[in-house]
């Protein structure tokens, strides 16, 4: 019985120093799913956007296990209900339900989405409060590298680099702010052509399935430069 239970013991101890590369794990294959999913058919348990690429980005991700860093209860107004939440510190979309008061009175109870800016927006220059998906998640550890795709080499080494799961984001030229991100859903080496491809889903003129290389890259231009964000690599 005292061998049994010295087993059992050291077995819980090992068991418990086994401590995984990352502090999230990372599933692949349910952003691919969720972004397939809800491409074209928005999830109704989050907020939209006229611009809703970037927010799509982030349910893709936190549906991949990211968890959400919720902004607390004390921090939210009645004012920032229904609206994007400007943060550094924040990573989130989700309802709070707060109070509107005159003289110490309650004259109205309201529940909305409050959404930061770190989750709904691409990227802003990192002085602004106004911080994006891009700088928070670059922050926290996110592999983030940027690629030019101006010659069919430079294409394929972009290209290459990409993992199903992935968020890219793109930009018209030096000295301009990212303005799209995508979720890389499949990718594949087609050996006789000697090249890689990726297809990508994503919001704001909603599309899945895009074959990178047929649509997206000619459709933003040759003078775009494209980052690739890992995020399973955070903290």
């Amino acid at each position: 019985m005292k061998r049994k239970m010295i087993t059992i013991i050291m077995s819980v101890i090992i068991l418990g120093n086994i401590v995984p590369s990352t502090a999230y794990a990372y599933n692949r294959t349910d952003v691919a799913n969720y972004a397939k999913k809800y491409a074209k058919n928005y999830n109704s348990k989050f907020t939209a956007f006229e611009s809703d690429c970037t927010n799509f980005a982030s349910q893709c991700v936190n549906a991949g296990g990211i968890k959400m860093k919720n902004i607390p209860k004390d921090k939210v107004s009645y004012g920032d209900l229904g609206d994007v939440y400007k943060t550094r510190a924040y990573w989130c979309s989700k309802k709070y339900t707060k109070s509107k008061k005159i003289l110490g009175f309650t004259i109205k109870n309201k529940t909305d989405f409050v959404t930061t800016s770190t989750w709904s927006c691409v990227a802003k220059n990192t002085n602004d409060k106004f911080w994006g998906f891009y700088n928070y998640m670059n922050k926290k550890g996110a592999s983030c590298k940027e690629y030019p795709v101006e010659t069919t080499k430079q294409l394929n080494t972009f290209l290459a680099s990409c993992k199903v799961g992935d968020v890219i984001q793109k930009r018209k030229s030096e000295g301009t702010n990212k303005t799209h991100s995508a979720i890389v859903t499949d990718k594949w080496y087609d050996k006789k052509k000697k090249q890689y491809n990726i297809k990508i889903a994503y919001h704001t003129n909603d599309k899945k399935d895009v074959d990178f290389r047929k649509t997206a890259w000619t459709a933003f231009g040759k003078d775009v430069k494209w980052t690739k964000i890992d995020v399973s690599t955070i903290d």
